[in-house]
């Protein structure tokens, strides 16, 4: 036979929802946690050299698919001339 445990569980609720509770938790969590002080910098000079070299590479990685997107449209213009084409490859 199955255990009601209702009341058990809205007995514990009320008890988590008790403000003096609350308080406690946040006067534990509060105190728990550190927080970086002002002083403290984002990224040190190292990091930022690699941050830039990583902004480099994306750069680079733009131009190349501008450069695939061309050869990309030209192969579509040669497509559809070949496609258009009824007679068969002269130079063969």
């Amino acid at each position: 036979m199955v255990k009601d445990r209702l009341q058990e569980f809205q007995r514990k609720s009320m008890m988590i929802n008790n403000t003096q509770a609350d308080d406690r938790l946040e006067r534990k969590l509060f105190h728990t946690q550190s927080f970086p002080s002002e002083s403290t910098l984002f990224l040190n000079e190292e990091h930022w050299e690699d941050v830039e070299a990583f902004l480099e590479q994306i750069k680079n990685l733009h131009s190349k698919m501008d450069e695939m997107k061309e050869y990309l449209k030209d192969m579509r213009e040669i497509h559809e001339i070949v496609l258009k084409s009824p007679f068969a490859d002269p130079s063969r």
